[in-house]
């Protein structure tokens, strides 16, 4: 579906710039778009906001409307309009400063109908779109060379070409069950994982038992098996409600205490190999895992890594991680307590 600014480029320029070189036509579209973006920003705001809480839907519904650019370059222009207002957190401030807005005419569209709070948290909503769908294309770069539709797939040391014919998940790997393309079920299966790498050869009955051991064994090659992951998020106590999908400058500012207490472990499960942060983030927004039920990972949640025999937790801000180490000490857990994995919540 088109964006409803589709075809209009946001114009930088001042008026008295676009007259002189004929571009007046372009500098109004621009200015009217950016009006119409200021408008269904401040709707989205109004209708997204019931019981104390902001829902990250407007952020999308108005990425799905306008181009990112123009979205961005609306909502930095208002912050770069409210730097004195103490409401709104330097995290974003620094970011609105990093987009260049012509000051003149820039008073044309500032949200000014949205509680600056609010207009804060929906900034942040929005940042996080962004770079969700920024991961999402990186991920689509980088896509398996496998899937369950693959077929005419070459393997290294097999002769022919192979298709697709089952797929099984084993410790958080995909592997995926391959017939011959010329030969079928005349010639043995073999097992090759998302990068079409081949794994087992030689099967004849699917993923039974004795394969399944075997892709265990296969999957935790090279892994630390120590190596888990919990995902904590904000519970239900007036406290918690308070706190949910704020940054951190904001919940320091305020004074709320980031701790174990005020949260519920909804998922711990093992790490992938070389996983960091921000594959843990796009992971539990673009590729659950099997059986997670809770929201994708969001501001305000807390990432714990279970790493040789310590435990590191890190709280998801509005752009990247920031590291917790009184997370557990208030409630009087060292590590090696900690360490045993609370169940995932259903």
């Amino acid at each position: 579906m088109l964006k409803e600014d589709y075809g209009i480029p946001i114009y930088t320029q001042t008026a008295a710039y676009a007259k002189e070189h004929g571009e007046l036509d372009s500098y109004r579209a621009s200015r009217q778009a950016n009006i119409t973006c200021r408008d269904a920003i401040e709707t989205a705001i109004r209708e997204n906001y019931q019981d104390n809480h902001l829902g990250s839907e407007g952020a999308r519904s108005i990425l799905e409307r306008f181009s990112a650019e123009r979205v961005q370059y609306v909502l930095a222009n208002t912050i770069q309009q409210k730097m004195h207002d103490g409401r709104i957190s330097r995290s974003n401030k620094e970011w609105a400063a990093t987009i260049p807005v012509c000051p003149q005419g820039s008073e044309w569209f500032v949200v000014n109908r949205a509680h600056p709070g609010l207009l804060d948290i929906f900034v942040s909503q929005i940042r996080q779109e962004i770079r969700l769908a920024n991961s999402q294309q990186q991920a689509q770069k980088v896509a398996p060379l496998v899937d369950e539709n693959t077929d005419g797939l070459e393997v290294s040391g097999h002769f022919g070409t192979w298709h697709t014919i089952g797929k099984a998940e084993v410790m958080g790997q995909p592997f995926y069950l391959m017939e011959h393309d010329e030969y079928g079920d005349e010639a043995a299966a073999i097992i090759v994982d998302s990068q079409g790498k081949l794994i087992l050869e030689d099967i004849w009955n699917g993923f039974d038992d004795i394969t399944t051991e075997q892709l265990q064994e296969a999957a935790a090659d090279g892994r630390e098996p120590t190596n888990t992951l919990t995902i904590y998020q904000l519970g239900d106590s007036d406290e918690a409600v308070k706190m949910r999908f704020m940054n951190y400058a904001y919940l320091q500012s305020q004074g709320f205490a980031i701790e174990a207490s005020q949260y519920n472990a909804v998922y711990t499960g093992p790490m992938q190999p070389g996983e960091t942060l921000e594959d843990i983030y796009t992971r539990f927004n673009l590729s659950r895992p099997e059986g997670y039920q809770d929201h994708s990972l969001s501001v305000s949640d807390v990432v714990v890594l279970h790493t040789n025999s310590t435990n590191t937790a890190y709280f998801v801000d509005s752009f990247g991680f920031k590291e917790i180490p009184d997370f557990f000490h208030a409630e009087g857990l060292t590590q090696q307590e900690e360490t045993a994995q609370p169940p995932h919540r259903r």
